[in-house]
């Protein structure tokens, strides 16, 4: 992963205070060199501040007189500012400018949140969903361990030879700057994700394979719970039938022959018992028939009647209308004997008038305003139906015994059976799930085999690494308990063993001392460790290193001069091969108590000095510190 770190700044509490800035450059060794106490060690810590730390590791008399930390760096190509306040109070802040390009003049908060700004920055550097949360397996790959997350952070621990760790025999990375790793295990995972020991196809292989191994610990916790009650099961089942027997709800020659029959049978009994039940709405249905009826009966009277009334009025008219005859006689024939005046011959031609009337309204034969006949057979049909429902609920029901007594008792047993079909399920499904087993085991074992890999891909990347810490091992020339020698990373402890090359059959490390033999040792590890990612295209891990102090262990003796420009040589012999592959770019920054003229005399071409902190010089005026 290419990152490059442009410049550090900080902005003073005292405005007229000028800012402070450090410049970088790539593919060189950046030095900062200098006496102590002039701020140097701080400046891993700002960088690390900046990039979001959850510690502050900043001493605070800087903190104190520095209002905001920047750090300006491009990662794969793409230029960042992020500049965070320093902490009052000894909190850390949530005050942040970030931006893609330069530091601002004044800075000032632009964020949300740092979570937000967290993800922002996972993104930046590679990290998505799937490497962030994953499980992992052991080393035998027959169970899983718990699991692990991880985001861009936790890299950098792969960035850092801090002075902390440098001079100690057997800490070489240094998970107590970085408290945030916690234990070996997940500093081993990282370390893993690191090498290329872990990718893509194996951490999905390694979810998958979780999730499998969880649903078949499931499925044998459900058989052994299942195999465990399956007598105290049989045995409820039985109780469960002799009951039935002692209700009269069972014959007493039908005996127990399995679980599943036996339920079965239990479960007929409550159904039926349950369509039983249904009869008692019987009584409700013939009350509703028993009042249709009365309605049927109600209507069959009003047409009666209706037809009773429509007949008098028929004879009614007919009468009227005898009564009518002798008036047309009269008004025909003896018309001019009648007396001649004119209300008489008005009152006759009235009469005869009405009477014309009654006689065409009985030669229309007019009928009746409704179906009376149809109308009556209709409800006669429905009143025969009606009655023959009536008959037959009224058999059914005078059949129905007492009922409440036994509905109490099918409940009782209903619940009873309801418990113990709570343990029964999981059993009456066990061919299924066996199944289910089979499929699962076919897809471990498939999943094992992608995640079998990791062991011999560990052995060979391992190998690889070696190798590659050996090479800068062997520059070494005037460290005489480091003759005839080989190295090995030891992945249990994180940390370097050296054997002796002129006794194979030992299997013993051999044990140095001397700070000096352990910083080279720790030099060697960091540059074998970015050369082999560098050859391998890491994904994950930064390509800086930076280095506070190799020269600690030494004085000023000649042979520490000697010992000290080994260590400048191997640094600057470093770039000299990175830069025969013109497509890879490395940063190194180097912080320093040697003056700068042990590589300027010695024409190391791949040396850039930064700053040199002496006099009045450092990395907070010493006015500021004095106040």
């Amino acid at each position: 992963m290419k990152l490059t770190i442009h410049e550090i700044k900080i902005w003073f509490n005292d405005k007229t205070t000028k800012t402070k800035s450090l410049n970088f450059l790539p593919n060189k060794v950046n030095v900062i060199t200098g006496l102590s106490n002039t701020g140097k060690t701080t400046i891993w810590s700002i960088i690390d501040y900046c990039l979001l730390s959850e510690d502050f590791n900043i001493a605070t008399s800087i903190s104190k007189v520095a209002s905001w930390f920047g750090l300006r760096f491009s990662i794969n190509g793409r230029e960042i500012s992020i500049v965070r306040q320093s902490p009052s109070d000894k909190r850390i802040s949530s005050n942040i400018y970030f931006a893609y390009g330069d530091f601002p003049l004044i800075p000032e908060n632009n964020i949300k949140s740092i979570n937000e700004l967290k993800e922002e920055l996972n993104k930046e550097f590679g990290f998505d969903n799937s490497i962030k949360s994953f499980f992992v397996t052991d080393s035998s790959n027959k169970s899983l361990k718990k699991e692990y997350q991880f985001d861009y952070r936790d890299f950098f621990i792969f960035c850092a030879l801090t002075d902390t760790i440098i001079g100690i025999r057997n800490i070489y990375l240094d998970n107590i700057f970085y408290s945030n790793l916690g234990n070996i295990e997940k500093l081993t995972e990282i370390f893993d994700l690191a090498m290329g020991i872990h990718d893509l196809n194996t951490i999905e292989a390694c979810n998958k394979l979780y999730t499998v191994e969880k649903k078949l610990s499931d499925l044998e916790k459900d058989k052994k719970l299942y195999t465990k009650n399956q007598s105290k099961l049989i045995e409820r089942i039985k109780s469960l039938l002799e009951k039935c027997k002692f209700y009269n709800l069972l014959g007493y020659d039908i005996n127990f022959v399995n679980i599943s029959e036996s339920i079965t049978l239990i479960e007929k009994v409550i159904q039926d018992k349950k369509d039983s039940a249904i009869n008692s709405k019987k009584f409700e249905q013939l009350d509703t028939l028993r009042s249709k009826k009365r309605q049927i009966l109600l209507e069959l009277n009003e047409i009666r009647n209706f037809n009773q009334e429509y007949e008098k009025y028929k004879n009614n008219i007919n009468k009227m209308a005898d009564s009518l005859q002798p008036i047309d006689y009269l008004y025909k024939n003896l018309n001019s004997q009648l007396i001649n005046s004119y209300q008489s011959k008005l009152f006759l031609a009235n009469l005869s008038d009405s009477l014309k009337d009654i006689k065409q309204s009985l030669a229309k034969k007019k009928k009746p305003p409704i179906d009376v006949q149809g109308e009556e057979k209709k409800l006669i049909q429905e009143l025969k139906n009606i009655e023959i429902e009536i008959s037959s609920l009224k058999q059914s029901i005078d059949n129905l015994p007492d009922m409440a007594e036994e509905y109490m008792r099918i409940g009782e047993i209903s619940n009873e059976l309801n418990n113990i079909l709570s343990l029964f399920n999981i059993g009456c499904n066990i061919n299924k799930l066996e199944e289910t087993r089979k499929i699962l085991e076919k897809n471990k074992k498939d999943l094992l085999e992608i995640c079998g890999k990791i062991k011999n891909t560990r052995f060979t990347n391992i190998n690889l690494l070696n190798s590659c810490i050996q090479y800068y091992f062997e520059k070494f020339k005037n460290i005489f308990d480091f003759n005839d020698c080989k190295v090995e990373f030891n992945m249990t402890t994180m940390s370097l063993n050296i054997f002796s090359l002129s006794d194979v059959s030992s299997s013993i490390p051999i044990i140095t001392g001397s700070q000096s033999n352990f910083m080279i040792l720790h030099l060697c590890f960091f540059l074998g460790l970015h050369r082999y990612l560098l050859n391998t295209k890491s994904d994950f891990v930064p390509q800086i290193l930076f280095i506070d102090q190799p020269s600690k262990p030494y004085f000023e003796r000649e042979d520490d001069s000697a010992k000290l420009l080994d260590v400048f040589f191997l640094l600057n012999e470093f770039f000299n091969t990175l830069n025969k592959d013109k497509d890879e770019t490395f940063q190194l920054i180097l912080l320093e108590h040697a003056e700068s003229h042990y590589w300027e005399n010695h024409k190391m071409e791949n040396f850039h000095l930064v700053d040199e902190f002496i006099g009045d010089n450092a990395l907070i005026p010493k006015n500021l510190l004095k106040e």
